[in-house]
C-alpha cells in the first residue's frame, strides 16, 4: 500500500471515508458539492484506495471500520442539520 501524503485522497463515498479513517488516515476537510453530497478529503491514505477496494486488497478490524463509519455518519448527520436551519 502506498501512502502519498503530497496528494490527497478524494471521495463522495461514505463508506470508503470510512475506510479511509480506519486504515489511519487523516480527514482534512469536507467540502459540500452543488449536488448536497459531501466530498472527503483524506491525506496519509493510498490515492489508489478505491482500486484496492474493489480488488478487496485492504484488511481493517470490524470495530475500526464501525468506529470510522460511525464518524463519519456523524459529519452527514451534522452537514444535514445545519442546512435544514
Amino acid at each position: 500500500m502506498s501512502l502519498s501524503p503530497h496528494e490527497p485522497l478524494v471521495t463522495d463515498n461514505p463508506k470508503h471515508a470510512a475506510l479511509g479513517l480506519a486504515i489511519g488516515g487523516r480527514l482534512v476537510r469536507v467540502d459540500q458539492l452543488p449536488t448536497g453530497r459531501l466530498e472527503f478529503v483524506f491525506e496519509n491514505v493510498p490515492l489508489d484506495l478505491e482500486e484496492q477496494v474493489l480488488n478487496d486488497a485492504i484488511v481493517v478490524s470490524a470495530k475500526r471500520f464501525i468506529d470510522a463509519m460511525e464518524g463519519i455518519l456523524g459529519i452527514i448527520a451534522a452537514r444535514r442539520r445545519q442546512r435544514a436551519s
